[in-house]
């Protein structure tokens, strides 16, 4: 955690202390809880950023995507059961549910994300076809699904995708990689307009909130971890943390 004067620090609570046993981690909107997949990856627990803050199981599966937040403080993840088999979970801090999501259960989802104002849910996932990302609608009720799934993007022959990020409601960040470099790409979802700018080779997790732009890059050869930031006045990154920083993390998104 950056305190106000860009120095880092632990977080309260045991979510701050170095126990090893806890990956890909989410953070809520009100900023009150951490969510992050156990090392085993078949559990997201939870722990409150308070003094005293424990870890707690609320989502458990076989193979759980990272988790993701909404802004109603539900935690989402996709349950991946086999190459072409995947479900979606959600809890809302009282019980576990399953949630219909149709065009994903047939698939393999490598990674869910919930828009920042919770109407929104993009997912990336395999298929007989090749590797796309797809977004849906996410329609609230008594009987919560995931419905209107329509493909954004999908990757060329060559070309893989290494995350996505919500910069905001109705933008996602998509970072890809081929032999020519990576690139990130800014997609809208309601008209497919897309912006485009170069990425760090060294890049491997990206975060976003509105014109804040982060990154997680990891030089492997010298074996050196950099938390960066996305310059757009310069056009390019510029370091903000170095080791022993691993990957951005903003409230949703």
């Amino acid at each position: 955690m950056l305190n106000s004067d860009g120095v880092p620090g632990p977080v309260p609570g045991q979510a701050g202390q170095p126990d090893g046993g806890h990956v890909q981690h989410a953070v809520s909107g009100n900023q009150a809880n951490v969510a992050a997949l156990n090392a085993g990856g078949d559990a997201v627990e939870v722990a409150p950023l308070a003094d005293g803050g424990q870890w707690q199981r609320w989502i458990t599966g076989k193979d759980l995507t990272m988790p993701s937040w909404d802004r109603y403080d539900t935690v989402w993840a996709a349950d991946r059961l086999g190459a072409r088999s995947s479900r979606v979970f959600r809890h809302n801090g009282k019980q576990q549910t399953r949630i219909a999501a149709p065009g994903l259960e047939t698939v393999g989802v490598r990674s869910l994300r919930v828009a920042r104002d919770g109407v929104r849910i993009a997912a990336l996932v395999d298929d007989d076809l090749g590797t796309h990302v797809r977004v849906g609608t996410i329609i609230q009720g008594h009987d919560t699904r995931v419905a209107n799934l329509q493909t954004l993007f999908t990757a060329a022959e060559g070309q893989k995708i290494v995350d996505l990020a919500w910069r905001d409601a109705t933008t996602l960040l998509v970072l890809t990689g081929s032999k020519s470099g990576q690139e990130l790409l800014a997609i809208s979802v309601t008209d497919g307009t897309t912006e485009s700018f170069k990425a760090d080779a060294r890049i491997t997790s990206i975060a976003a909130l509105e014109d804040r732009v982060l990154a997680g890059a990891q030089d492997t050869e010298e074996d050196r971890r950099e938390l960066l930031q996305w310059e757009p006045v310069k056009g390019t990154w510029i370091p903000l943390i170095k080791d022993p920083a691993t990957m951005p993390i903003l409230p949703l998104g």
